[in-house]
């Protein structure tokens, strides 16, 4: 593909142009290999997240809400997360059927699951409440003891479940299929599982956060006003072996390039699930998969911090002895779920990253290899992630500046621990260590569009400052698969990570040696040459220009190209953006103007 140039630049095509970053492909010339999945973001693919179809889910005296047969009083008792927001729902003097709240022809999509829920407390009188709907094949109902915590008469067309929410809170759920497209979801108060025949004996019942979700699953609680709330988020994609991950920014959906990472290790073997006795919990409860994950699934587990704790007093979630050798790497993904206060994430010998759950900033503390990192994957979630030389290598967490209610939390998932200078893309562990395999695209043979004697070599590369290290090769090519080919033509970070090198390597002599300071997460870097004529120009700086260059005929013979490699070691930890080759020598000038940033 031809590219228009202006001002010095040249006109010359590149006999190949491997634009990572726009086509979001391999080239049929690359063989690409990773013997294991690998995670990425694509760019465009989403998951419902939080979703609560009803306005005013915790206002039941509000007009929205139909009324029949009851008694209501508003902001009566305390809710289930502290605040005096649940109301009181009594039957109506004089009547002898239990009395309900309603939404009254609510519409439904046909064939759809739906699940309805209810947070609920037995009052005086009443020990049931009863959810109905009628878009499953009739006026369906199954029942809930309020005094034992129990299901109680459960429909046919209904699955249903009751969790304790604590102080006497139990939430109800029913799950049903439609069979018509507009209905009645109900919240009935009774004093009976089989009748609705009941006392006049102004029985009553408590009732907040009220939920409808179209999906078959009930999750965490999302509270509405005036307007119902359907949330998405960018949902992280899981690439087979051997196939390449184009990755891209999950909250602006910018497209990254290439992926290349080296092989990593998770060494935390339950990864997602800290409900199980793995994780150590000092004044935490656990409550597993409820809501929706970076990766679409229901499986980030809420972390609450036990009523009436608060700060000062000993509270954690831990993993000790992982093995290392010195460097540790730890990450995990984090989303407040009501909370203030702050969220911290640190080692064994006090270093780490405390994350602020209101405004979703962070702080430092501690030595680091590079420095902490709170990225935003998405509608809340953010990954915290740091790395330290430490050798005491527990795994800790814990909140402060917060008063445990029982309700209140974080979401956990995707917890991980690598013998490493850096963190790298989340590896999913179920009850072992799991590895992810290095990236590796080569180029097998370049004959088709490799210049005997002179060309210009251009590489582009994005590698985040946290990963940034010495020797980290955006393209080499070379006459041998051997570790150190005595023949090769190379562009990479130097030994200086500030530092952009290229290389033409002759009978293992470095006929030139370009180094140009760089200090960017981009790099853009041209290396032109032929016989006593070579140059280096990276993000516009430079040129660097050597005269005396011996082209041999063994570097005529260069026949393998390895992308995101020094030498042919791979691990780039970043990614890739372009790489092309001109079938001449650019001048001083062009390879310039070509590597500006």
């Amino acid at each position: 593909m031809g590219v228009i140039f202006t001002g010095s630049r040249h006109s010359i095509r590149p006999s190949l142009n491997l634009d990572f970053a726009n086509s979001k492909t391999l080239d049929p010339r690359i063989t690409f290999t990773r013997a294991s999945s690998g995670v990425y973001y694509d760019g465009y693919s989403s998951v419902k997240a939080e979703e609560n179809l009803f306005k005013y889910s915790q206002e039941f005296d509000n007009a929205y809400w139909d009324k029949v047969r009851t008694d209501l009083t508003a902001n009566n008792t305390t809710a289930p997360d502290g605040t005096t927001t649940a109301e009181k729902l009594a039957q109506a003097s004089g009547e002898t059927i239990g009395g309900a709240v309603y939404k009254n022809g609510f519409i439904f999509v046909n064939s759809s699951y739906y699940t309805l829920s209810i947070f609920a407390k037995a009052g005086t009188n009443r020990n049931f409440v009863g959810l109905r709907e009628n878009v499953s094949g009739g006026n369906n109902t199954t029942w809930f003891n309020l005094s034992t915590g129990a299901v109680g008469t459960t429909d046919a067309n209904h699955t249903a479940s009751i969790s304790d929410a604590g102080n006497g809170w139990y939430r109800c759920s029913i799950t049903f299929l439609t069979t018509t497209t507009s209905g009645n979801p109900t919240y009935y108060v009774y004093e009976t599982d089989n009748s609705t025949t009941v006392t006049d004996n102004q029985g009553f019942i408590y009732i907040w956060g009220a939920q409808l979700e179209q999906r078959d699953s009930l999750t965490a609680y999302t509270t509405t006003t005036s307007s119902p709330i359907t949330k998405y988020q960018p949902q992280l994609q899981t690439a087979q072996s051997n196939v390449a991950r184009f990755d891209h920014n999950p909250t602006t959906g910018e497209s990254l390039g290439l992926l290349i990472e080296e092989q990593r290790t998770n060494k935390i073997t339950r990864s997602e699930e800290f409900d199980n006795a793995y994780w150590s919990k000092v004044n935490y409860t656990v409550e597993a998969n409820q809501t929706i994950a970076p990766d679409g699934t229901l499986s980030a587990d809420l972390l609450i911090l036990d009523d009436g704790v608060s700060a000062g007093v000993t509270k954690a979630i831990t993993r000790g002895s992982l093995t290392t050798s010195g460097t540790s790497a730890f990450s995990i993904y984090i989303k407040n779920f009501g909370c203030t206060g702050t969220f911290t994430l640190q080692d064994g010998s006090g270093n780490g990253v405390t994350f602020n759950l209101e405004n979703n900033t962070k702080s430092n503390f501690g030595s680091f290899l590079s420095s902490p990192v709170a990225e935003d994957v998405g509608n809340n979630w953010y990954r915290l992630k740091f790395a330290t030389s430490t050798t005491n290598n527990t795994f800790y967490m814990y909140q402060g500046s917060f008063t445990g209610n029982g309700h209140n939390g974080v979401f956990l998932w995707g917890a991980q621990f690598e013998e490493a200078s850096f963190p790298t893309s989340y590896i999913k562990t179920t009850g072992s260590q799991v590895t992810r395999s290095a990236d590796n695209p080569t180029i097998e043979d370049i004959s088709d569009w490799f210049n005997n004697g002179e060309g210009t070599l251009y590489g582009e590369a994005f590698v985040p400052s946290s990963n940034l290290r010495a020797n980290l090769g955006l393209i080499s090519l070379a006459t041998t698969t051997s570790v150190n080919p005595k023949n090769r033509i190379e562009i990479r970070y130097s030994g200086n990570s500030n530092q952009s090198r290229g290389t033409i390597r002759t009978n293992s002599l470095d006929y030139a040696n370009f180094y140009i300071d760089a200090d960017t997460e981009n790099r853009k870097v041209a290396l032109a040459y032929k016989t006593n004529d070579a140059s280096m120009s990276a993000n516009g700086t430079g040129t660097s220009t050597d005269t005396s260059i011996l082209i041999s005929p063994e570097i005529y013979k260069a026949t393998i190209g390895y992308i995101g490699a020094y030498q042919t070691v791979g691990g780039l930890n970043g990614y890739i953006k372009k790489i092309s080759y001109y079938p001449t020598r650019l001048t001083n000038d062009e390879i310039t103007d070509l590597s500006e940033a």
